[in-house]
C-alpha cells in the first residue's frame, strides 16, 4: 500500500466513535482527492474491534499494529545474546532515556533490533538473555530505593520496554506524509516511518498525551509500590517510583514525536503552552481548532423558556471517570435544594466503564433524583438540542469538545469546568472574540457547588440565558466552522506534500 497521507491513530478511528475519530472522519470526507492510509494501534488483536465508521473510497488501506501481542512460546532456558556490545549500548541508552523522559534515537534502535528478525526473537532477547538481565539488575540497584519491590520493578521494566521495541520493527507503510493524531506510541511510530522514508511528520494533539496519561497513572491501581498509600498528581515527587517511571516513559515518547515533527498542531492556546513546556519547538506549533458542520445545526432553534417552565439541562458525553459525571449529579442535588424545577438528560454511552456508570446510576437513586435525571444512552444530539435550556460539561480533562460547539449552533449557553479549550469556547480567545460576549459560565473542576450556582443563575434569568446562547451561536459560526478547519489542514497537507516530493526528487 502506498498513500499520500498515512494517518497514525492510537485506539481511535475506525473502532471508536466520537472525539478524535470524528475529526479523522471529517478530514477523510473533506479531502476526497487525497489517498489516505490508516495505521491503527491497539492493545491486542484479541481485543474487540467493531467498525464504527464505513471507510470512504479514498482510504486505500487499513493496517493494524498491536502493542501487547507478545509471543507465547518461550525458550526452555536463558540463551546467550546474539547482539554485540555496541548493540547493547544502543538498547541500554534507549532504556535509560525512556526512564529519564528524554527523546530516543529511533533509527539506531530499529537498526539494532532488525538484526534479531521478528518480534518473537526480540521478546526472547530482551526478556531472557543474560545481558538483558544484567542491565535490568544494574538499573534497579542504581536507581531504585532499597524498599522498592524487585518484582514490581521487573514487570514494569518488561511492560514499558517491550511494546515500544516491538513497534520499532513494524513493517513500513510508505507515504509521502505521516500525520499522527497524538504523540505517544502513534507519534513514535509515525516519526520512525517518517525518518525511514524521508517524509514529513505532522502531529495533531486534541488533548495533551502526557497530561492524560498522568491522570491515568494517578488513578491506576495496577501500578503499585513505593507510596505507602499516598497519591499525588505531582509526578516529580518520588512518592511512587513506578508511577514516576511510567510518567517519564510517556514524556519520552512525546518528546520523541515533537523532536521529529515538521509541524505540530494544537486545538487551543493553553495546549500549545503545554506542548512547548514538554519540549516542542515553539516555532513548529500552530493552532487549528476543531470545526463543526453548521447546516443542520443552524436550523435548530432553542425553545423560548419562561420562569414557569421546567429548566431542562443536557449533558453530552461518555459516562466515564474522566467526564466526572458524579460531580454533575451532585450539583443537580444542590440545584434541587435551591427550589429550581429541572429535568436533566445525560446523553452518551454507558458501556465504556460499566462499573463507573453503575455507580452513577446508584448515586442518582440514593439522592432521590431518579425522576429528574435520565440516561437515554447513545442518541442523535440533534433530536435533543431544541428541547434543552443549557448544556453542561463536567470533565476533569478535555480537548476542544464538540458538545460546546453543537450547543452554540443551537443557541444554547454552556456551563463547563475550566478544562481544555472550554474557557476559550465560552468566553472567547482573542479580544475580537471576547467582544461577542460570554456564552455561559466556567466553573472549577470537581466543584458541584459552583456548578449548581451557575445552573441556578441561568434557570432564574431566562433573558440572560438567551443572550448567552446568542453569543455562543455567533462564536461557533464565526470561528469554528468545519469548512475553515478542512481548508487549513488542506493547506498544510499541500505545503508538506510538496516539500516531501521535492526532497525525494533531490535525493
Amino acid at each position: 500500500m502506498y498513500c499520500d497521507v498515512c494517518l497514525v491513530l492510537e485506539g481511535t478511528y475506525p473502532y471508536v466513535a466520537g472525539g478524535v475519530s470524528t475529526w479523522v472522519a471529517q478530514l477523510l470526507s473533506g479531502m476526497p482527492d487525497l489517498k489516505f492510509g490508516i495505521l491503527y494501534l491497539g492493545p491486542s488483536r484479541h481485543s474487540p474491534r467493531v467498525l464504527k465508521y464505513s471507510l470512504p473510497t479514498n482510504v486505500v488501506g487499513l493496517e493494524e499494529v498491536f502493542l501487547h501481542d507478545f509471543p507465547v512460546k518461550l525458550p526452555a532456558q536463558r540463551r546467550k545474546s546474539r547482539l554485540s556490545s555496541n548493540d547493547w549500548d544502543v538498547i541500554e541508552k534507549f532504556i535509560h532515556h525512556l526512564m529519564d523522559g528524554k527523546a530516543v534515537d529511533l533509527l539506531s534502535l530499529r537498526e539494532t533490533l532488525m538484526k534479531l528478525g521478528g518480534t518473537r526473537s526480540i521478546f526472547q532477547e530482551i526478556v531472557y538473555s543474560r545481558k538483558s538481565w544484567d542491565i535490568a539488575c544494574a538499573i534497579y540497584e542504581k536507581s531504585f530505593p532499597d524498599d522498592a519491590s524487585f518484582i514490581d520493578f521487573f514487570w514494569t521494566y518488561r511492560f514499558i520496554n517491550l511494546p515500544i521495541m516491538q513497534l520499532m520493527v513494524t513493517p513500513v507503510l510508505n507515504a509521502d506524509l505521516y500525520h499522527s493524531a497524538c504523540t505517544g506510541y502513534a507519534g513514535a511510530l509515525a516519526a520512525l516511518f517518517g525518518k525511514i522514508t524521508e517524509s514529513p511528520l505532522l502531529i495533531s494533539e486534541h488533548g495533551i498525551y502526557t497530561r492524560e496519561r498522568r491522570i491515568d497513572i494517578f488513578d491506576a491501581e495496577w501500578i503499585s509500590g513505593g507510596d505507602n498509600g499516598a497519591q499525588t498528581l505531582d509526578m516529580s515527587r518520588r512518592s511512587n517510583v513506578y508511577k514516576e517511571w511510567w510518567g517519564n516513559f510517556f514524556l519520552s515518547l512525546s518528546r520523541t514525536g515533537y523532536n521529529n515533527a515538521s509541524q505540530i498542531y494544537s486545538l487551543f492556546s493553553a495546549n500549545r503552552r503545554d506542548q512547548i513546556a514538554d519540549g516542542a519547538d515553539a516555532r513548529k506549533v500552530k493552532i487549528i481548532p476543531n470545526g463543526i458542520e453548521l447546516t443542520e445545526l443552524l436550523n435548530i432553534r432553542r425553545r423560548e423558556r419562561t420562569l414557569k417552565d421546567k429548566f431542562v439541562i443536557g449533558y453530552v458525553g461518555r459516562v466515564a471517570p474522566i467526564k466526572d459525571v458524579k460531580t454533575l449529579i451532585r450539583s443537580l442535588d444542590l440545584l434541587r435544594d435551591s427550589q429550581v424545577d429541572f429535568e436533566a438528560i445525560l446523553m452518551g454511552p454507558t458501556d465504556e466503564d460499566e462499573e463507573y456508570a453503575a455507580e452513577c446510576f446508584e448515586l442518582v437513586a440514593s439522592l432521590g433524583l431518579s425522576e429528574q435525571v435520565k440516561f437515554p444512552g447513545r442518541v442523535n444530539i440533534k433530536d435533543y438540542l431544541g428541547k434543552l435550556d443549557v448544556v453542561v460539561i463536567s470533565s476533569i480533562s478535555e480537548g476542544l469538545p464538540f458538545a460546546i460547539l453543537e450547543a452554540g449552533c443551537a443557541g444554547l449557553p454552556v456551563v463547563s469546568t475550566d478544562v481544555g479549550a472550554c474557557r476559550e469556547l465560552i468566553e472567547g480567545r482573542s479580544e475580537e472574540d471576547k467582544a461577542l460576549g460570554r456564552g455561559g459560565f466556567v466553573v472549577p473542576v470537581a466543584n458541584p457547588t459552583e456548578m449548581a450556582r451557575s445552573l441556578q443563575r441561568l434557570a432564574e434569568a431566562p433573558e440572560m440565558s438567551r443572550k448567552m446562547g446568542l453569543s455562543s451561536r455567533e462564536r461557533a459560526c464565526k470561528y469554528y466552522t468545519l469548512s475553515d478547519v478542512i481548508y487549513q489542514y488542506r493547506s498544510e497537507y499541500e505545503l508538506w506534500l510538496e516539500s516531501s516530493q521535492i526532497n525525494k526528487t533531490r535525493s
